[in-house]
């Protein structure tokens, strides 16, 4: 069972009071958590009685997102559907199917908006990556609220997006492996295009290389500063991006075959100038790590145990201004997983 935290929070309304809105979400989660074939018009019914989350959650910058989904909470009585949705939730199987996923990060969003959030081995939730992952739709085509809590909601320290993300950087690995020739950028846009997928499975058309900035950007300033970096990023077009991941692919490919063997600091340039760079729309931290395995994997050192590091992208910020050696410190105390070529 999915294990969560009961407590009660915040007020709980008028008692005997009727929300019409209750009665259909209960309808909803009751069906879901019961065996057997599921009520498609129940779940359309959620989505439309809903249908502003999205637009409520992003406003008009992620300032303020956990304000106004509390004002939300008030406004659709969450206060007092929260517990009894949660209730339900509880009664889930540790193996749930992707309706169920969808129940719990509805009630995830539920418990961080009326500040009822719990804890693993239970259920815990991001508005903060509900906001990344709605904007990132602009480039990866459409998906429903419900699909996208369901992709980001953690249960039982499991998140299907992470699983999809590890799934990819697999299979990219196998890619990498049976290559017999260097990493060109056909070969990148290629790994992009299974990291895209897996990621946004509704994604079409992925463009690769991004023409559009991110908020990712604003640590140019600081690269600029790094003597061993700035000529990778010197502008911020789509054709610039493909010009630094060649110049990155040059220097990365000799770095697989280099009589100088530096294993912390090649490891630590891989994963920091790529991330430098940031060429793609999304998914940037699953190709470096991608790469670092790679590298790993051809010269026989043990890999990297990325999930041992808790936020990949705050370590790279925290050490950006003095990377890669900074970035060599901090992967040379992460633990690793043994190669299986010693």
């Amino acid at each position: 069972m999915i294990s969560i935290d009961r407590r009660d929070g915040g007020q709980r309304g008028t008692p005997g009071e009727k929300i019409p809105s209750t009665s259909i979400v209960l309808d909803w989660a009751r069906n879901v958590v019961a065996p057997g074939n599921k009520d498609k018009q129940l779940r359309n019914r959620v989505i439309s009685l809903y249908a502003d989350l999205p637009q409520i959650i992003n406003g008009n910058s992620s300032r303020g997102v956990h304000a106004r989904l509390s004002q939300y909470a008030n406004d659709h009585n969450w206060r007092v559907l929260a517990p009894q949705v949660t209730r339900l939730v509880s009664q889930l199987p540790e193996t749930i199917s992707d309706e169920q996923r969808e129940l719990a990060g509805l009630v995830g969003i539920m418990n961080v908006a009326i500040d009822r959030q719990t804890d693993k081995p239970g259920i815990s939730f991001s508005a903060d990556e509900f906001l990344s992952r709605r904007a990132n739709l602009e480039y990866f085509g459409e998906e429903d609220w419900l699909t996208s809590l369901a992709f980001l909601v953690e249960i039982n320290g499991q998140k299907k997006e992470r699983e999809r993300k590890n799934l990819a950087q697999t299979q990219n690995l196998t890619y990498l492996e049976d290559l017999d020739r260097p990493v060109q950028l056909d070969d990148i846009k290629n790994m992009y295009g299974n990291v895209a997928t897996a990621i946004y499975p509704q994604a079409v058309n992925i463009s690769p290389i991004r023409d559009f900035s991110l908020s990712e950007d604003e640590g140019l300033i600081l690269i600029a500063q790094n003597t061993s970096l700035e000529h990778f990023v010197e502008n911020q077009t789509a054709g610039d991006r493909e010009r630094a991941v060649r110049l990155f692919l040059d220097i990365y490919n000799y770095r697989l075959n280099s009589p100088w063997f530096q294993p912390e600091y090649d490891l630590a340039w891989i994963y920091s100038v790529y991330l430098a760079i940031h060429p793609h729309p999304d998914g940037n931290g699953t190709m470096a790590r991608t790469l670092v395995d790679n590298y790993c994997l051809k010269t026989g050192i043990d890999r990297i145990a990325w999930g041992e590091i808790e936020s990949h992208t705050d370590a790279f910020i925290q050490y950006l201004s003095d990377m890669p050696a900074g970035m060599a410190k901090l992967l040379k105390n992460t633990p690793r997983i043994p190669s299986t070529n010693n």
